[in-house]
């Protein structure tokens, strides 16, 4: 089966990748034909993210039925006081909003879900964003050889419907078979206990209610955001990353 490719672009802020990367072999990089300025230096991960979200289909087998492909953005870290002066203020604002555009146009990253901005920017620009199941998918495919996956403490936000529920199961159905224990901090709602009987029907584990994480446990949080963009900004900012324009 084809693997899916899932394209994000992330905007964040920190210390543009240099001009080391130049001497090195680039895998991806290609000029996009624009006027300098009119948007952002855009750049890719050197690599790919697998990711699962079904049941395994090969003797229990983990594949990965995607992969998500990072583009970013960096903008400076005194991104803050530059916005004070309404000059730069609206420079920023039309080479931000050009990248967007940009990236939905010829890379499908559709502002709703597959345009992110770190923590950071999202105070910053008053920015509400909803994360897709494939950068969840992602870290748990990255966490998956930790020990501790055995245990796992799921945030729940006080509102937990039947659609994110199902969307849980989809994302963990991979890693149920390894793990021992699953811990809901949240309310228990009729969909927290639609996913109680799903995981103690299908593979016997007892979920318990608790108030804070286990401390030998990984934990997802849909409450959120905040150890997904850091899964992100640690995934631009670490490794050997490839210019686009």
């Amino acid at each position: 089966m084809e693997k899916q490719i899932r394209n994000l672009y992330y905007l964040t802020t920190g210390t543009m990748p240099g001009k080391k990367e130049k001497n090195k072999k680039k895998r991806f990089a290609f000029f996009l034909g624009r006027r300098k300025g009119e948007i952002l230096p855009l750049f890719q991960c050197a690599r790919c993210f697998p990711y699962a979200l079904s049941k395994p289909s090969v003797e229990g087998k983990l594949m990965a039925t995607g992969e998500v492909q990072i583009y970013f953005s960096v903008l400076p870290e005194t991104i803050g006081k530059d916005l004070l002066k309404p000059r730069n203020r609206k420079k920023w604002f039309a080479r931000i909003r050009n990248t967007m555009d940009y990236m939905e146009r010829d890379f499908g990253c559709t502002e709703e879900e597959q345009i992110l901005f770190s923590e950071k920017l999202c105070t910053l620009f008053d920015r509400n964003q909803k994360l897709p199941p494939e950068l969840y998918g992602a870290f748990l495919w990255e966490m998956r050889k930790r020990e501790h996956f055995r245990s796992l403490t799921l945030y729940l936000p006080e509102e937990c419907s039947f659609a994110l529920a199902e969307s849980v199961k989809s994302l963990l159905w991979p890693y149920l078979s390894r793990m021992n224990s699953i811990i809901f901090v949240g309310k228990e709602t009729r969909a927290a206990q639609d996913l109680e009987d799903f995981f103690y029907e299908e593979y016997g584990i007892v979920t318990e209610y608790g108030d804070s994480e286990k401390e030998d446990a990984l934990y997802l949080n849909f409450s959120q955001q905040r150890e997904m963009l850091k899964f992100l900004d640690t995934a631009v900012k670490t490794g050997y990353n490839t210019g686009v324009n």
